[in-house]
């Protein structure tokens, strides 16, 4: 789960901030791909975690963190079902409707993406509280780990943000500035994309 809100999601909101050969659709479909993969990582997170809890019959869904994580996937998954109906799929043809869901998606995306953040410090956490629930009770090396992987997390999260709240929105339509796109004027760098 971790690997997916983290790395792959933060691709993935990166995606539209880096001039990827001043091809908005190689974006698109950067975004799209990171997000998909995101999606298959969390299925299969959320697979192993029933699992887990079935089988050490452990009690589930009472800790901040099971109820950040839960929230926080449903609200993913439906933003990724929207996104692929609206921007991938030909299903919505109205340019108008797109660019209202647009403004929609960009805001739902990173309050997604920092309540995913949440999700896994408050993980951190919860399994630094079972470590010290099964005995351990000194601050060992799991302990440390949790802490600076948190920290981490958190710094990310700010660092992510300042990328993406700060600076000019990307225009529809294009994603770079003119010098950025320059070099390949009459070039088609990624053909049938």
């Amino acid at each position: 789960m971790t690997l997916g809100f983290v790395v792959v999601m933060t691709e993935s909101l990166l995606a539209f901030r880096v001039p990827l050969l001043g091809r908005p659709t190689a974006q698109k479909w950067v975004h799209m791909a990171t997000q998909t993969a995101a999606v298959a990582l969390g299925v299969a997170g959320m697979v192993a975690i029933v699992q887990a809890k079935l089988f050490s019959q452990a009690y589930h869904m009472y800790s901040v963190h099971a109820w950040t994580s839960a929230i926080i996937f449903v609200l993913f998954v439906l933003q990724y079902l929207v996104g692929l109906a609206v921007f991938a799929l030909p299903l919505v043809k109205s340019a108008e409707t797109k660019a209202s869901v647009a403004k929609w998606h960009i805001v739902l995306g990173q309050l997604t993406f920092f309540g995913g953040i949440a999700a896994c410090v408050t993980g951190w956490a919860d399994m630094q509280m079972m470590n010290v629930d099964f005995g351990q009770r000194n601050y060992g090396s799991a302990t440390i780990l949790g802490a600076t992987t948190a920290v981490l997390l958190w710094a990310l999260a700010a660092a992510v943000g300042g990328v993406v709240l700060s600076g000019p929105r990307p225009k529809p339509g294009g994603c770079c500035p003119a010098a950025a796109a320059a070099p390949l004027k009459g070039q088609d760098p990624l053909p049938g994309v």
